[in-house]
């Protein structure tokens, strides 16, 4: 999903869950991890890699400019 800090810039938070429902601590901190890209970011879309790592895409702004990126959680 996407969040706006108290600082107001957009960030990307992701949450991984075990089988079980409950959140898998080794993931981030307690499961969840926050990126900002930029002065704001969005994510677009997600895929989950057969070696478990997730790939997220979407766009980013940086100086006034645009762009596309694509970032990788181990």
């Amino acid at each position: 999903g996407n969040n706006i800090t108290d600082a107001g810039l957009n960030e990307i938070v992701l949450a991984r869950y075990l089988p079980d429902g409950s959140l898998d601590t080794s993931f981030g901190t307690t499961g969840i991890t926050h990126t900002t890209i930029g002065d704001g970011c969005t994510g677009a879309a997600c895929l989950i890699q057969s070696d478990s790592k997730i790939l997220v895409t979407g766009t980013a702004s940086i100086s006034g400019q645009s762009y596309l990126f694509i970032a990788r959680y181990t």
